[in-house]
């Protein structure tokens, strides 16, 4: 949302964020300044209550309400009371849940998958995929960090939840490490706690952790410079895979996994890397194999995907498609 935001805003139109105290504290804060540099002070509102939320909304009169939500029923903000500060209401379905409120005017989908496999509720609806931006610049991390030019490194990035852990991507480094001729490093931002613990109790040791959050574009940038592949692992899989899509803006192959629950990145990652069975840490660790011992086949597959994440991920492209959606509201 940040990024359309962004997007709506150079483009010219009034735009407001509307944020909950609370859990921008628990967060950090972090996202709040980066809006803030967009936007000016007195758009950037915060509310502590749902009283303040609507009493902020009565003095905005927005022509169109947009949020970012899972789709559930009766969450709010969307409860009756909205649509009388609203002109139209849209949500981002970022999870697929089934809402039948007349509350919202359009359910946007953040994938094909889950556009094919939500319960549909009775009202306009689309696909808009999460953007991202070209890199920004050239630098990357390994100076700092201590990381040698010729080091192969693997990178993870992502919440640090224990919910999304799934061990995978350790388990198949650990064999790598068996080979003990690969000099390789997993390199993991914002590891989940279990994280840390699984990789201690296997014993791993090309393996490093970086607890501070990173959140500007020049941050994720450097980051993903810094890799030579994304070692993607998540337990639920994805319903989109924005990590996923930045890797490949950057020009990274990426290695992933099926799910016992969804699987929106299995085609985006079939066009830049590899795709292995559920729980295979085996065929996991050969297709690190693969891409360690072949840059040719590295870099083909990083510009494969590039290639394709210009064409359908690129916030130029991704905003004008949110644009039109609400020029059609209107219409």
């Amino acid at each position: 949302m940040q990024y359309f935001v962004e997007y709506l805003h150079n483009a010219g139109h009034d735009c407001y964020c509307i944020h909950n105290r609370q859990k921008t504290d628990e967060e950090g804060c972090y996202r709040e300044k980066l809006l803030l540099d967009i936007l000016d002070n007195e758009k950037v509102l915060a509310y502590s209550s749902e009283e303040e939320f609507f009493s902020i909304l009565a003095g905005i009169q927005p022509d169109i309400f947009h949020v970012h939500r899972s789709g559930r029923p009766d969450e709010f903000p969307i409860v009756p009371r909205l649509k009388d500060y609203v002109g139209k209401c849209v949500e981002t379905n970022i999870f697929g849940g089934y809402d039948s409120t007349k509350i919202i005017d359009l359910t946007i989908y953040v994938s094909d998958y889950l556009n094919k496999n939500a319960r549909h509720p009775n009202r306009k609806t689309c696909v808009i995929y999460n953007p991202v931006k070209e890199p920004l610049h050239t630098k990357n991390l390994r100076s700092t960090l201590g990381i040698s030019p010729a080091t192969f490194v693997m990178g993870r990035i992502g919440r640090p939840d224990d919910y999304i852990f799934d061990a995978i991507s350790l388990r198949a480094l650990k064999i790598i490490e068996g080979k003990g001729d690969y000099d390789i490093l997993y390199l993991v931002q914002s590891p989940p706690p279990n994280m840390i613990r699984v990789a201690q109790d296997i014993g791993l040791k090309k393996v490093k952790f970086l607890t501070a959050p990173i959140v500007t574009d020049e941050e994720i940038t450097s980051f993903f410079n810094t890799i030579d592949i994304l070692a993607h692992a998540r337990k639920d899989g994805e319903t989109f895979g924005l990590n996923i899509a930045e890797a490949m803006i950057h020009g990274k192959p990426v290695i992933s996994h099926r799910s016992h629950r969804a699987n929106a990145h299995k085609p985006f990652v079939k066009k830049c890397g590899f795709f292995v069975r559920r729980d295979n840490f085996r065929q996991y660790a050969k297709c690190i194999g693969i891409l360690y011992h072949n840059k040719k086949k590295r870099l083909t597959l990083g510009r494969r995907g590039h290639d394709f994440a210009r064409e359908n991920f690129l916030l130029t492209n991704i905003g004008k498609k949110l644009e039109e959606c609400y020029k059609q509201l209107h219409t």
